[in-house]
């Protein structure tokens, strides 16, 4: 199958190419349908990373943030049109001690490895999470900023002492706001108290 992916190859520029893409049982075929910028997307599109950096990454497709509906499936366990969640962490050996997003040898889209700025994804079935209809919007493409969020907060779970009558968060971006909302949820009787330096922001 020819895919067009597109790659970051210049400041600001982009460029269109063919990818030719192999067709496996280990993979499922998917269109993105919404995508996320990341600030980290938007430091590689300005060249405001190293050039030692930009010189070993690019040319890259961007975004590591997306959602999408199945095209093919060669297995047949996701029909055609389902909605899925796209994880950008493709591990490639495991280790008992290390999290598969800090093994050295991961691949992480749109960090070295082609990100999901392509017409379509050939991506490992075991990195795909289906979607349910009742989560099928377009604020899912922050799935993967919300998985950063819950893994602090159930870090914080485990680590922490019982006493949480008020809980901080130190930070006034996206993923602050993201896990103020989240413990305000999961702990609605507790002060949640947000430090940052913007005060729009933090109104």
């Amino acid at each position: 199958m020819i895919n067009r992916v597109y790659r970051l190859t210049g400041r600001k520029k982009f460029e269109e190419i063919f990818v030719e893409e192999q067709m496996s049982e280990e993979t499922i075929f998917v269109r993105p349908t919404y995508l996320s910028i990341c600030a980290a997307d938007q430091r590689y599109y300005n060249f405001q990373r190293a050039i030692e950096v930009l010189n070993k990454k690019l040319p890259m497709a961007l975004i590591h943030e997306a959602i999408g509906e199945v095209v093919y499936d060669p297995k047949g366990e996701y029909k055609s049109g389902e909605k899925v969640i796209l994880i950008p962490v493709i591990p490639v050996e495991e280790d008992e001690i290390i999290a598969e997003n800090y093994v050295r040898s991961s691949l992480f889209r749109s960090s070295g490895y082609d990100g999901f700025l392509q017409e379509v994804i050939n991506q490992p079935r075991e990195r795909v999470v289906r979607l349910t209809e009742a989560l099928d919007k377009p604020v899912m493409a922050y799935a993967e900023l919300m998985s950063v969020s819950m893994h602090a907060i159930r870090r914080f779970e485990t680590k922490s002492h019982k006493r949480r009558e008020h809980l901080g968060v130190w930070g006034d971006g996206n993923l602050g706001f993201i896990t103020a909302l989240f413990l305000k949820e999961l702990y609605p009787e507790k002060t949640i108290h947000v430090f940052g330096k913007n005060r729009e922001k933090l109104e």
